[in-house]
């Protein structure tokens, strides 16, 4: 097939256009490649909920390239975000379309999205030209409170901008940048700030510094913030943070967002990345609630302490940090660590005083779950000084010293964690005094030691040599139903699988062989979808009569030049089957199969699975007399397609598959030396 190169952007954006309009007529009153008056409500529920990605990504690809032109989009955009439940993505383009005069102050929509928010909507709504003569300036002291709607520029703020008792809603259409004339960006305090679609640049102070107000972030970069402080900073009882789908990087010497003085963080979908110091930083009686963000290439990537209240990790990607990927530090060394360590005192990194009162917590509460800790150059998890963390469901891997460290009187509860490949220990327990370390149902394995921890000579030393009973040295973990692999060895052909549940299916790899897709990063497809079973040729051969019924024989061919797994065979003999049931006449399909892939050992890795389907029994079961699982299925069914899929999708396979898997292997084997 001859390919086409298309180096224009706006010939691509034609063509998809021109795709989509194809697919989805409905949606469209004209045949004019602008926007027209569109609605996506004139999709079908179906429809909506299918194609709702795309069509998003269609609609931002069509205001990127000309919003004036396309500004009919920005109500359907806000309705799609609402319909999310992203509050701040409906709110900002609902009052894009607005200031664009695509709808009005009487809007239903409108009035239902300000009173989501969590103040007042300023009722200068204003929308701003980009003019080169006076360079961009940007005078906020024009207005109480204000909605700013910025096309596209360069602006600058006229001077140091502090924000006090105020509502400000800044607004960017297409590429808006808002850099510092003095110092900082915005300051205030006591407000209400909402940021969209904004890049922000500052060389000198912070891009962003609040106290005691509440800040809205989405869909928002700070990758040109080179000064020596980090460049978000919130401060203060009342302040909270929420950022969503933003960029922070490139602040060499300094940290990304700082949560400080009984603050609170709320940090979505956000890439954090080429960061001095932490690329989030939580002290002081402040909290951080992260969810899904991608924060690699730093100093540090989170770390909690001088007396950080609660931290709450779900779901991110935390990696390729130089130091630590996760740091938890209690702030409460214990009494007797204090007595040992007169001598030879703990080193910290230098610490900042708090510039006003805070309520101090009385423990560090952490909760990490679902995280995947990658790579960093030191420790996965550091946790000490009298924290509380809660390890749920997260990988810990391929860290350059140990998976976890748990020390300094700390309560740690690990549980369904896998934990493998880090250079040192996997899991290290140092002095931890009354700590109580629980740990249930992890899997560790291939780290240089699995669990390292102090035995039971040192701690009776110790315990002589500073004169205290041995119990306020050491508490016994709690260890139950954890596997706990061999230690490192230097096995070339070690499997370690890695599993990434960011796109559609599983995506599982060899890590030596990243060309190996053992299951692939889509759902399977009907290749025989659309299939007219009438038109297909009628092989020659006689007619089978069953039940007085002619049954036809038909057969169909397949080739798969690269069939990666099976899903797709399986979802096309699926979607056949389904396909003959509703027909009015009886077929006998031959339904055969040429498949190739340039790598063999995926070829052997389908062709074991096809065995392993080919024995399987009748599904149907020979009585159905008793009420069980098994009614609609034959039992030993059931357990041969269990095991099936546990070949194909399972890190780990129990005995009875390991020798069903055996001999079919062997089988194999012998039959292609036979032949």
């Amino acid at each position: 097939m001859e390919s086409v190169h298309i180096e224009n952007t706006f010939e691509i954006y034609m063509q998809e256009l021109e795709k989509f309009q194809k697919k989805h007529p409905k949606a469209f009153k004209s045949t004019s490649f602008v926007l027209p008056e569109s609605s996506f409500s004139l999709l079908s529920s179906k429809e909506r909920k299918e194609k709702q990605p795309q069509v998003l990504d269609y609609l931002n690809t069509s205001i990127g390239l000309d919003a004036m032109c396309n500004k009919g989009a920005y109500s359907i955009i806000a309705k799609m975000h609402a319909t999310n439940n992203n509050l701040f993505g409906a709110y900002a383009n609902i009052l894009i379309s607005l200031a664009l005069g695509e709808i009005s102050h009487e809007d239903e929509f409108f009035i239902q999205q300000c009173k989501r928010m969590p103040f007042s909507t300023p009722k200068i709504i204003k929308r701003q030209y980009y003019n080169r003569l006076d360079e961009g300036l940007l005078d906020l002291f024009q207005f109480e409170d204000v909605v700013l709607v910025l096309e596209p520029g360069t602006y600058t703020t006229t001077m140091l901008m502090e924000m006090d008792n105020r509502n400000i809603v800044i607004i960017g259409i297409g590429k808006v940048t808002i850099k510092n004339s003095d110092i900082n960006v915005f300051r205030g305090s006591d407000s209400n700030l909402v940021l969209y679609n904004i890049h922000v640049e500052c060389t000198r102070g912070y891009s962003l510094f609040m106290k005691t107000s509440q800040v809205f972030v989405d869909n928002c970069w700070f990758i040109k913030c080179s000064g020596p402080v980090p460049p978000i900073c919130i401060d203060g009882r009342k302040a909270k943070l929420f950022m969503n789908k933003c960029v922070v990087a490139n602040t060499k010497n300094a940290g990304g967002i700082l949560a400080d003085i009984d603050s609170i963080a709320y940090i979505k979908d956000c890439k954090l990345y080429n960061i001095g110091v932490s690329a989030i930083e939580v002290r002081y009686g402040s909290s951080l609630c992260a969810k899904n963000n991608d924060i690699y290439h730093n100093k540090q990537g989170i770390s909690a302490w001088l007396d950080a209240n609660e931290i709450t990790l779900i779901d991110n990607i935390i990696h390729n940090n130089d130091a630590e990927g996760i740091l938890i530090n209690g702030n409460r060394e214990p009494l007797l660590s204090k007595t040992l360590n007169i001598k030879n005192p703990p080193q910290h990194t230098v610490q900042p005083p708090p510039t006003s009162n805070y309520t101090k917590p009385s423990q560090t509460f952490a909760v990490l779950r679902k995280n995947r800790i990658l790579e960093n150059g030191s420790f996965g998890v550091s946790t000490d000084f009298q924290a509380n963390v809660r390890m749920e469901e997260n990988e810990i891997a391929n860290n350059g010293v140990t998976g976890c460290i748990i020390k300094g009187g700390v309560d740690a509860f690990l549980i369904n964690n896998i934990i493998h490949h880090n250079k040192s220990n996997g899991i290290e327990i140092g002095a931890n005094y009354q700590g109580k370390v629980i740990m249930e149902n992890n899997q560790i394995y291939s780290n240089k030691i699995n669990i390292g921890k102090f035995n039971d000579k040192f701690y009776n030393t110790l315990a002589k040599k500073c004169g205290v009973d041995v119990q306020q040295l050491s508490v016994p973990v709690e260890m139950n139903n954890n596997e706990i692999g061999d230690n490192y060895s230097d096995q070339e052909n070690y499997v370690n699988f890695n599993v990434s549940s960011n796109r559609p299916g599983i995506h599982l790899f060899y890590e030596e062989d990243p060309n190996l897709y053992a299951i692939g990063n889509t759902y399977g497809f009907n290749l025989l979808k659309g299939l007219d079973i009438n038109a297909t040729a009628t092989v020659e051969a006689s007619m089978i009569f069953h039940d007085t019924q002619k049954i036809k024989n038909k057969q169909v061919s397949v080739f798969l030049g690269g069939v990666g797994d099976l899903r797709n065979i399986v979802e096309t003999v699926y979607g056949l089957t389904i396909l003959l049931e509703s027909q009015s006449e009886n077929y006998n399909v031959n339904l055969l199969f040429t498949i190739n892939d340039f790598n063999s050992t995926m070829l052997t890795r389908d062709l074991v699975l096809l065995e392993m389907i080919s024995r399987l029994p009748d599904p149907k079961p020979s009585f159905t007399n008793l009420e069980s699982l098994y009614n609609k299925w034959n039992k030993d069914f059931v357990v041969g397609a269990i095991q099936i899929l546990s070949v194909w999708g399972e890190k780990n396979i129990n005995t009875n598959t390991f020798h069903k898997l055996n001999d079919c292997i062997n089988s194999l084997i012998e039959s292609l030396e036979n032949n």
